[in-house]
């Protein structure tokens, strides 16, 4: 019953049913030959050896040579225990990028719509909370500024002080290259495209997040969508279209 239980132990740490039943063989009994490994669990002598030689990898085991006796001698299963907590840290250390990964591949997009200036202040606020240290947008400036005039500059200072940068492709204007003008201090980078001009539209991502700013003069709506592969595939199409501008 406790050779049944060391085994199982030896298992749930990362030792094949084989090699638990090899090196628990070897906790009870000692020193042992393949041979003799082989004739006790009634498997072939060469597959006993290469059970044992994976266990001397393992550090679980270790071979005795005199002349041309090989013996297999148990070590401390404290060895087990460090590897085993060896490979837990290397999974907790690669766990979150696991999670990223599941949550972009199967995680249904989460979409709101959110109407008027304090709809878009919502969004732009969202932005800051989620404090990558990057965002993108693209879209028409001059419109986004007639419905956030005075929040731009509270939001401004907000994301000067995380230290979040920004790529940001623009309509040519007076206003876009005057914006352009303090790219330094306002940790900014701009681009500018002129078909973008009166376009009344902007597309903002930060590679977990993306929204559609529609600055309508009736009613400027928020369309915001949660979804990292749906932000990663528009940050990506960003940046091919941001190095083929001049």
């Amino acid at each position: 019953m406790k050779n049944e239980f060391v085994k199982k132990t030896l298992c749930a740490i990362g030792l094949t049913p084989k090699e638990a039943e090899i090196y628990s063989l070897l906790l009870y009994r000692g020193e042992l030959s393949a041979q003799k490994m082989s004739t006790e669990l009634n498997i072939s002598r060469p597959y006993a050896y290469e059970v044992c030689e994976k266990l001397c990898e393992k550090a679980a085991v270790t071979r005795i040579t005199s002349g041309r006796n090989v013996l297999y001698m148990p070590n401390d299963p404290k060895i087990l225990l460090s590897r085993a907590q060896e490979n837990i840290n290397i999974f907790e250390k690669a766990l979150p990028e696991m999670r990223r990964v599941l949550r972009a591949s199967y995680s249904p997009p989460s979409i709101r719509i959110l109407e008027g200036k304090e709809g878009l202040r919502e969004s732009n606020n969202k932005l800051l909370l989620n404090n990558r240290k990057k965002y993108v947008s693209i879209g028409d400036f001059e419109a986004a500024m007639k419905h956030l005039q005075h929040y731009d500059e509270v939001f401004l200072k907000e994301r000067i002080g995380k230290k979040i940068h920004v790529q940001v492709i623009q309509e040519l204007s007076k206003a876009s290259k005057q914006l352009a003008a303090t790219n330094k201090e306002s940790l900014r980078e701009s681009k500018f495209l002129d078909v973008l001009k009166n376009t009344q539209t902007e597309i903002m991502s930060d590679g977990l997040c993306t929204w559609i700013f529609l600055y309508s003069q009736a009613r400027p709506l928020s369309i915001e969508i949660n979804n990292e592969l749906v932000s990663q595939f528009f940050y990506k199409l960003f940046g091919t279209l941001w190095e083929r501008i001049d």
